[in-house]
């Protein structure tokens, strides 16, 4: 289990530290992966270290020189009492010499046993999670593409009890408008966010789409309305085309490419010998900036109605930061939009502005509406700073 927490927690550093950097908070992030391995140290030596002395003394006495040592003086005292021959001796002694290798083998069994143990509880308990089950028709979706949160909550359970993520939370997000989430991690932002997806179910209350909860929404469905950038997208081992198609198989060239123009990264994949046909992770591996750029000419082309933006900017750097907020804002265009920020500039221009605490929704209004709200006051001021810095 301790081995398990450092591997999860190095997993986690390394994968998000790009994501680590933008956002200043290289000092605490490799906090968790320390206190795992502070923790395995403590554990291991606790367990350990009374066992140090005895097995000191046993490897020792089975070790080889050890086992050479006896079986050659006693056997040529025996040998020379007249009890055993020679051969018998040098006969005993090669077979004492398989032993500590045989004593090395068992406790590698035995500790492989352990963790192949260990690993199939922790597939157990993968498998035996819960899967969110879809209808197969669904009811039938108004045009109203009016969003509601109503009386969400959500939890999490974790080695250390359930934490609470979301706490009645009410939001409507109106066609056509842009609702921002705003907060530092940890205040289930993208949480709720991800519920408009179904990426998770709420705990109590229930999430609507033109007023038919999205649990009466069959998979199909709910993905021809609802499209989604992430934060880090997931690229699959696939060609351009279809990773941009996926939504639409039945796309022609010219959508995808159309897409692909919407999303400012046409040129690039113009520039590749096999163009579309190139396959992500084998022929070439796009950086940070261009997956998202795939996944918003992904977002073009399935034309969704209501879009969900996860800090869509967080882990590109500035020379494209600027092409993804052009194609942003012309793929939110018209449709009902819920984005999650950590920087004032990348929501300012928002309808409505949600500023979340523990869970709950703190404040909501425009930038000017919230002009005293604390948090948005700070998150402006660093902006307006960080502006004249440039």
């Amino acid at each position: 289990d301790k081995l398990a927490d450092i591997s999860s927690s190095s997993i986690e550093l390394t994968e998000g530290i790009h994501v680590v950097k933008n956002v200043g908070q290289t000092g605490k992030a490799h906090r968790r992966f320390t206190r795992a391995c502070e923790e395995f140290a403590r554990f291991y030596w606790d367990w350990c270290g009374p066992l140090i002395k005895a097995s000191a003394l046993s490897l020792s006495v089975i070790s080889v020189a050890a086992l050479m040592a006896i079986n050659l003086r006693f056997g040529l005292l025996m040998a020379k009492a007249g009890w055993v021959g020679v051969t018998d001796v040098l006969t005993c002694s090669l077979i004492a010499l398989v032993l500590p290798r045989t004593i090395e083998v068992l406790g590698n069994m035995a500790w492989g046993y352990q963790q192949a143990g260990n690993a199939a509880l922790r597939l157990q308990d993968v498998l035996s999670i819960e899967q969110i089950s879809h209808p197969q028709v669904s009811v039938r979706i108004p045009d109203d593409m009016t969003v509601t949160f109503d009386d969400v909550s959500s939890s999490y359970l974790t080695p250390d009890g359930v934490i609470p993520a979301l706490s009645h939370v009410n939001l409507t997000l109106r066609p056509g408008t842009v609702t921002a989430l705003v907060r530092p991690s940890g205040s289930g932002k993208s949480t709720l966010a991800t519920m408009l997806a179904r990426f998770r179910d709420p705990d109590s209350g229930v999430v609507r789409i033109g007023g038919v909860d999205l649990k009466d929404v069959a998979q199909n469905d709910l993905y021809r309305l609802v499209s989604f950038v992430l934060q880090d997208p997931y690229m699959q081992r696939r060609s351009i085309r279809d990773v941009i198609t996926l939504a639409r198989p039945d796309a022609t060239d010219d959508q995808v490419r159309e897409a692909a123009r919407a999303a400012h990264i046409l040129d690039d994949i113009d520039a590749l010998p096999k163009g579309f046909d190139t396959v992500l992770g084998d022929d070439t591996d796009f950086s940070g900036g261009q997956k998202q750029r795939l996944s918003i000419a992904r977002a073009v082309l399935a034309d969704a109605p209501i879009l969900v933006l996860d800090e869509a900017t967080a882990a590109t750097d500035p020379d494209c930061e600027a092409e993804i907020q052009q194609a942003l804002a012309a793929l939110a265009r018209g449709r009902t939009v819920l984005a999650i920020g950590h920087h004032a500039e990348s929501v300012a221009g928002a309808d409505v502005i949600c500023v979340m605490e523990n869970g709950g929704i703190a404040a909501c209004g425009s930038s000017e509406e919230l002009a005293d709200q604390p948090y948005w006051a700070r998150l402006s001021a660093g902006r307006a700073m960080e502006g004249a810095t440039r």
